[in-house]
């Protein structure tokens, strides 16, 4: 999917597969709605790779450059840190769109994706130490949603990029009638870092109790290695 977007804009950006496997065993991980839609665009194929060792490589050829974005399952990361323990302080910044700390239960775990498709992984990611660790909330991102509709105003499918956009994305938009912001405010973040305000300290991840899989605390101290939006 990545590669489809990137040839409708013509550009050459190295992608590599991720590994296929958790660190903790979870009881689903299921295809993205939007995988059907390859189909429909040009792509190349993907062979199993290295990730983490393509983004060691990366980090160490540019030390304190590069802002590490983790938008999805926190399993290459957690890889990256515990096979190559320099690349945490070889990193300019960390930021993941993980974590809820919000006042209401989640309805079930899994909304809290990120963490609960990997929860070991979640928990190394958490506990590492970098020079900016910031971690952007469930609970934050959920105030930026457009309704379906708005969002084929707001985003128009005027170009091969878009038109893949949509494609890949419309199985979301149907189900769930909106669009929420989750990932673009990380990335955001990066660029426009007082777009939100972030608090330090620690995040303790859930890893034993089913009901609270990957469920995330903070307790905060100006000693924390990590800040929450």
């Amino acid at each position: 999917m990545a590669n489809s977007i990137c040839k409708t804009v013509k550009r050459d950006i190295p992608i590599v597969a991720g590994l296929d496997t958790t660190l903790q065993p979870v009881p689903v991980y299921p295809t993205p709605d939007g995988a059907a839609a390859v189909a429909n665009w040009e792509h190349d194929v993907y062979e199993q790779s290295d990730a983490p060792a393509f983004m060691y490589e990366m980090i160490k050829t540019n030390p304190h450059e590069i802002v590490l974005l983790g938008i999805g399952t926190m399993t290459n990361i957690a890889t990256l840190f515990n096979t190559y323990p320099d690349a945490l302080s070889l990193l300019k910044g960390l930021y993941v769109m993980n974590g809820y700390y919000g006042r209401e239960q989640l309805p079930e775990a899994y909304y809290n994706w990120n963490s609960w498709a990997d929860p070991l992984a979640s928990k190394i990611v958490f506990s590492s130490n970098v020079a900016i660790h910031r971690a952007i909330t469930l609970e934050i991102t959920d105030r930026l949603t457009i309704e379906a509709v708005k969002a084929r105003e707001f985003l128009r499918s005027d170009s091969d990029l878009m038109k893949a956009v949509f494609d890949f994305g419309d199985a979301w938009l149907e189900s769930s009638n909106k669009l929420t912001l989750h990932d673009p405010l990380a990335a955001i973040c990066i660029f426009h870092p007082d777009v939100c305000q972030f608090e330090q300290g620690y995040v303790r991840v859930e890893t034993n109790e089913k009901t609270f899989m990957g469920g995330t605390s903070f307790r905060a101290s100006q000693n924390g290695n990590v800040e929450i939006s």
